[in-house]
């Protein structure tokens, strides 16, 4: 049930399908998508209290570390391989 009444469907069946078909949940309650990969769900005040905590025990800010790591790892996922190597390995053409 929604939190407001507003009359409008915003439950989405082909999109609960297609989440299905790709992701199923393990007996243990983890989620597995159909690579093998497993996936962990929670919500970004939890998320920001992992970092919190986690910044606290290592004194160092990791917020924006976490957020380039992003950054790099979609950068790595969209780019080909040629260009994956000349930026790693340096080498120029």
């Amino acid at each position: 049930m929604p939190l407001v009444e507003d009359n409008i469907d915003t439950h989405d069946e082909h999109l609960t399908v297609t989440f299905w078909d790709r992701f199923s949940l393990q007996k243990s309650g983890g989620i597995i998508d159909d690579n093998g990969n497993t996936w962990v769900i929670f919500h970004e005040d939890e998320f920001n209290m992992l970092i919190y905590h986690y910044e606290s025990i290592i004194s160092s800010p990791v917020g924006r570390i976490l957020h380039n790591s992003a950054a790099d790892s979609l950068e790595l996922i969209n780019a080909d391989l040629h260009t994956i190597r000349r930026k790693f390995f340096g080498r120029k053409d």
